[in-house]
């Protein structure tokens, strides 16, 4: 027998939750008021996530060959 879909219950945020929501809203807006769907990024944000990702995997492939 299939069991029937429950809708999931929707639970309150916790208050550490919501303010690290709006720490990584402020890092991710430009602070400007546009009104387009996507307003661009900034590029030293675009950069810094590349960097990070960059990183990220280089310190994967170090410890997959055993360096880490």
């Amino acid at each position: 027998m299939i069991a029937p879909i429950r809708q999931p219950e929707t639970a309150e945020m916790s208050p550490t939750v919501r303010r690290a929501r709006r720490i990584v809203g402020s890092l991710l807006s430009d602070g400007s008021d546009s009104t387009a769907e996507n307003p661009p990024l900034s590029a030293w944000k675009a950069w810094l996530f590349a960097a990070w990702v960059a990183v990220v995997i280089c310190a994967y492939f170090a410890f997959m060959a055993g360096l880490l």
